[in-house]
């Protein structure tokens, strides 16, 4: 299974988004100095580092149990702006993937994701609090050559083509329902919205097998 350990990413309103991560997803903070703060969020170690570039901007999704997509969209109702999908339903079902999830914004116009997967058949006994998300699942990476990222990460690391997800042209993931690289071209509008995914700047450190070793991707 592919796990991401660590995920660093950059924020230009560090104290906002210390704000929204603490008290409206009351996220566990782990650490905090004037130039980062972090988080552990299930397995992952989620940490925000202070960027003078103007709006670094990701996409995100968070792993929770199986059972628990209606009972976390009850929880988390009231606290953050829920991104309609084209149906005007907030549920979107992947069918293909196995899995459902809903999509809300942060402080810094990130995309954020609670998605459920069934093919992991991990259930938890209601109500839904921050401390039942399993991990961070997914992380959106812009790329120049999509295919030849995704050839080098398979190569060089090992990581597998999610077999839930036909390679595409413009869209690439890599890993399993445990965790995943989301392989997109610079300019792809992140589902379910209108806005353009963008190079921001990504380190990580990702567990595959037995294996351990740091990713970066620059802006």
């Amino acid at each position: 299974t592919m796990k991401i350990i660590e995920l660093k990413i950059w924020t230009d309103d560090l104290a906002g988004t210390e704000r929204f991560y603490s008290r409206q997803l009351g996220f566990q903070k782990q650490d905090k100095n004037s130039e980062e703060v972090s988080y552990q969020v299930g397995t992952t170690r989620l940490s925000f580092q202070a960027s003078s570039d103007t709006q670094p901007n990701y996409h995100i999704a968070f792993n929770i149990a199986s059972n628990q997509i209606e009972d976390a969209l009850d929880w988390i109702r009231g606290r953050v702006s829920l991104i309609e999908i084209p149906d005007g339903e907030l549920i979107v079902d992947f069918t293909g993937w196995k899995a459902k999830s809903f999509y809300f914004w942060d402080n810094n116009g990130n995309i954020l994701e609670f998605i459920a997967r069934s093919g992991l058949q991990i259930n938890n006994t209601p109500p839904f609090d921050p401390s039942h998300i399993l991990s961070v699942s997914e992380i959106g990476l812009p790329v120049d050559h999509v295919g030849d990222i995704s050839a080098w990460l398979q190569k060089e690391y090992g990581l597998p083509v999610f077999s839930r997800q036909e390679p595409k042209e413009n869209f690439i993931a890599l890993g399993d329902d445990e965790g995943l690289l989301l392989l997109v071209p610079e300019g792809r509008n992140w589902y379910p919205t209108n806005h353009p995914s963008v190079k921001s700047g990504t380190k990580m450190r990702v567990m595959q097998g037995s294996r351990v070793f740091d990713l970066s991707f620059t802006s």
